[in-house]
């Protein structure tokens, strides 16, 4: 009796593990962003001194640097979004959601609007 009471308790616990893990904070599906967030550096003339990120549908976005753009995927968690070339490296350039218009670039503090 007491290894059927057992088996039950060890099969209660695995199904519980099973739903607590799966209701993961870090859900992307409900955070959106949209639109086009720009920088502007007054140290670099010359050059064009604009800096963008464009975000297109719910994965992709392009980054502009002056009239250079890359296409790059991004993962929103909690509220950094991560970007990355080629959907598997990671860049070492991300944002955290400062509000709807406001993103701030983690590697230097900028803040870059809408």
């Amino acid at each position: 009796m007491k290894k059927r009471e057992s088996l039950i308790f060890k099969i209660f616990l695995l199904m519980t593990m099973t739903i607590v893990s799966s209701c993961s904070k870090d859900n992307t599906d409900l955070m959106e962003i949209n639109g086009r967030f720009i920088q502007e550096n007054s140290n670099c003339e010359p050059f064009d001194c604009t800096e963008y990120i464009q975000f297109i549908g719910n994965s992709q976005a392009d980054l502009g640097f002056g009239d250079i753009v890359y296409r790059v995927t991004y993962k929103i968690i909690d509220k950094k979004i991560e970007l990355y070339f080629d959907q598997d490296r990671k860049m070492n350039f991300s944002f955290i959601i400062k509000d709807e218009r406001t993103l701030i670039r983690t590697e230097d503090n900028t803040l870059w609007s809408q």
